[in-house]
């Protein structure tokens, strides 16, 4: 056994002042972690109470709690790199997120006479490494019977995947081609996205329960077996009218959250969408947890008590039902600086213990607990349920299933007033022969149920039913509809002419002539899907129309929205360029996530080309060199730390230093700031200061995945190094140097292989022209949530 002597602290531990609670509730620190045993990123009790935690990179390590004793062992495993960990009887089950050939996929550990030391060892599934949008969590069935694991959406489903699986027929169904991340990230990453799938205890078959989520790193189930998770877009998408906040997602049988890349994520109300329980304002989710089995007094022990890494706090998430569904309610539970939380769990005890860590920073280990009287009984709550419920839990257990003579029942459940049950219906539904209910698609008059009909035929039917669904839902529109009818209705279109190989040219003329009646409504949310397909079927009205749409709304996300399909339409009057021309220079300043200025310049690009306004400010380069006085290092600068509470550091003086050391150049603060580098925002939420200093001096220490470059060696011998913009079959495109924003395309055939860089675009040095105060005034500064 290899014991850390730092570990065997006492455990009379005293509050922790920088995170804050509920009155009620007292923090302690339980352990801290030192660089060798890395940065904790998840965690399991085992059957006698032992902590196991995991690191980024590195051993599983054992933390036993004895009385007032604290000590930590290595386990002795080959299992490294996980980020999912679950004990069950003898085994403890590792989602290893790491490349193939470093054992990327779902192993088992087995104590086979209990004595602590796992004997066996097995890989009983195999997937590559998706960086930080990879392998995530395991954890057990209500029933005990079978695990259930979510990935993120940089790694693809595992080929042997049961027939049985309630998520099929998964596609895109984008219908003009979207507009990637202009900065990179998440290029190429297609349906089914991020995904939940459930295996049994010996990995040998998988079930994709639900898919179309970006990145979710943890998933729970309630105390009525439903399944939750916390995901979130791409904050650099903020501004945009397809960004979508971070969620509670209800995870349905064939649930389909609708992420998919750039900016063709779908919208909530559409009816292939299973909407959000709830949103939560911008954060990263981790780990979540119900706090069922803790000590806690109500509200708290009912509650989703979800993690947020970005910044450093738990939320705590009220669930009721909503006819068949869920419905929640969210507020602060805990809050620190720093709080880089990445897992949470209740103890045997009763208490509530929290790990820090990831992308490298600092990690510790927390206990929260309830100082008053504890509830005495265990938690048992049984909902009102009107039936719905039990209707939608009847038809998800139909999902694998393809008897014919399911139709009667679904049928009548497909027009249900329900939205969830509709859901429910039409994945049922998908399972069993189009021929068998084209017909009652083609015919429903009544429009609730025709849409779901229409979506499922779109989704499975062959080419010429396709046709025949666009053809219905011109008929459809020529009545009158409701508004939710309407975006139903033109969402199936959508989905048919996306998977059809052609459409009939007549029925695309009726389909323009009949939504450009009327257009635009002023309802966003149907404006949306009009202009989408008038711009398909080549209206000769849509642009100037369009225009006069995005002239009258305000909300620059709603026009970015409208002027997104107008990249693909072709009716171009010089006098409708010159109003894009002026719509483009007011574009210029809209303010958002990183990449929103990219995105005008994908939507404006193809119109205005070389007239494409440039931004009012256009980014300075690196050229000049930095004045050089002492080349720092962390052992000089890391003893003056506790310094920066002195009252004497001054804010003035660390923004001057912060613009000396060009940090604004690169990093966004608050509203202001480059984009080549990570939102320093909040930075002091999820970094220690050790964490801060060691990425100002030592920036290529650790590397995000979102601002990570690669290698490329070409097959005449030259390195490209840069980061990836874009990928296809025929060519990469690559950003060699961000401060002059030079890119290099490149032939597949030109390229002998490709690896991680190993560097940072961020230089070293860039605070070598301060003095100490300066950066301590410097570091003072970034630590406030907000630019001052």
């Amino acid at each position: 056994m290899h014991v850390f002597p730092q570990l065997l602290l006492c455990m009379l531990l005293h509050p922790v002042e920088h995170i804050t609670v509920p009155p009620g509730f007292l923090v302690e620190k339980v352990i801290d972690a030192d660089a060798e045993q890395g940065s904790w990123v998840c965690m399991d009790f085992d059957s006698e109470g032992r902590l196991v935690i995991a690191p980024e990179r590195g051993r599983l390590i054992r933390v036993t709690m004895t009385g007032e004793a604290v000590d930590a062992e290595w386990i002795d495993s080959p299992v490294e790199r996980a980020q999912g960990l679950l004990h069950h009887g003898d085994s403890l089950y590792c989602n290893v997120n790491a490349p193939l050939d470093e054992g990327g996929g779902l192993h088992r550990l087995r104590d086979l006479d209990g004595d602590g030391t796992f004997e066996h060892h097995e890989q009983l599934a195999r997937w590559d490494w998706g960086g930080e949008h990879g392998a995530h969590a395991i954890i057990l069935s209500p029933e005990e019977d079978s695990l259930y694991l979510v990935h993120g959406n940089h790694v693809r489903p595992p080929e042997n995947l049961l027939e049985t699986s309630p998520l099929r027929n998964w596609d895109e169904d984008v219908l003009l081609e979207r507009l990637w991340d202009p900065r990179g990230h998440a290029v190429g990453r297609m349906s089914p996205a991020g995904y939940v799938m459930e295996t049994d205890f010996d990995g040998s078959s998988f079930r994709l329960v639900a898919g179309g989520l970006r990145n979710p790193y943890d998933i729970a189930f309630n105390h009525c077996g439903e399944l939750f998770t916390y995901d979130a877009d791409m904050e650099w998408d903020i501004g945009t009218g397809w960004y979508r906040y971070p969620r509670i997602v209800h995870v349905v049988s064939g649930g389909e959250t609708g992420w998919r890349g750039g900016s063709a994520k779908w919208s909530d109300a559409w009816p292939d969408v299973n909407p959000p329980v709830v949103e939560t304002d911008v954060g990263s989710p981790t780990g979540i947890r119900f706090a069922y089995d803790s000590s806690f007094p109500e509200p708290w022990r009912s509650a989703l008590l979800v993690s947020d890494w970005s910044w450093g706090r738990v939320l705590a998430v009220h669930l009721h039902q909503d006819g068949a569904g869920w419905k929640g309610t969210v507020e602060p539970f805990l809050k620190g600086r720093p709080f880089n939380i990445t897992d949470l769990d209740v103890g045997p005890d009763g208490h509530l213990y929290c790990i820090t860590g990831g992308r490298g920073t600092s990690s510790a280990l927390y206990r929260v607990r309830w100082t008053g009287i504890a509830p005495e009984d265990d938690y048992v709550v049984t909902p009102p349920d009107d039936g719905t419920r039990v209707l939608r839990l009847a038809l998800e257990s139909w999902h694998g299933d393809t008897d014919p003579g399911r139709l009667d029942d679904l049928y009548a459940a497909i027009g249900h007033e329900d939205r969830s049950i509709r859901f429910a219906a039409r994945v049922a539904l998908e399972r069993l022969d189009p021929d068998s209910w084209s017909a009652l698609a083609l015919e429903e008059e009544e429009h609730r149920r025709a849409i779901e009909l229409l979506v499922a035929l779109a989704r499975t039917g062959n080419e010429a039913q396709r046709n025949q669904v666009v053809g219905r839902v011109v008929d459809l529109l020529g009545r009158p509809v409701a508004v939710g009818e309407e975006i139903g209705l033109l969402r199936a279109a959508m989905i048919a002419m996306s998977r059809a190989e052609s459409v009939d040219e007549k029925i695309l003329r009726r389909l323009g002539e009949r939504i450009v009646i009327g257009y635009p409504t002023g309802m966003l949310e149907v404006d949306r899907l009009r202009t989408t397909l008038l711009v398909s079927v080549d209206h000769p009205d849509v642009v100037p129309l369009t225009l006069d749409a995005m002239d009258d709304t305000s909300s620059h996300a709603s026009q970015l929205l409208y002027a997104l399909p107008l990249r693909h339409a072709t009716n171009w009057t010089e006098l409708d360029r010159e109003r894009f021309l002026e719509w483009s220079k007011g574009a210029r300043r809209f303010e958002g996530g990183l990449s929103i200025q990219g995105f005008v310049e994908g939507i404006a690009g193809p119109v205005l080309g070389d007239d494409l306004p440039p931004l009012p400010t256009g980014t300075p380069g690196m050229d000049e060199p930095l004045p050089s006085l002492h080349a720092w290092t962390m052992d000089e600068i890391q003893p003056h730390l506790p310094r920066l509470d002195e009252p004497s550091r001054s804010l003035d003086r660390g923004r001057i230093a912060y613009e000396e050391a060009r940090c604004s150049l690169c990093h966004r603060f608050g509203t202001t700031g480059g984009d080549l580098g990570p939102d320093l925002t909040a930075a002091s939420s999820r970094f220690s200061r050790h964490d801060l200093l060691e990425a100002i001096l030592e920036p290529s220490a650790h590397i995000t995945d979102q601002y990570a470059t690669s290698r490329i060696e070409l097959v005449d011998g030259s390195i490209l190094v840069g980061r990836i913009l874009e990928r296809n079959r025929d060519r990469l495109r690559l950003l060699v140097d961000p401060y002059g924003m030079e890119e290099v395309v490149v032939s597949t055939v030109e390229i002998a292989s490709e690896s991680p860089g190993e560097t940072s675009f961020m230089p070293a040095g860039l605070v070598n022209g301060l003095t100490l105060e300066q950066i301590l005034d410097l570091l003072h500064y970034i630590e406030q949530e907000q630019a001052p």
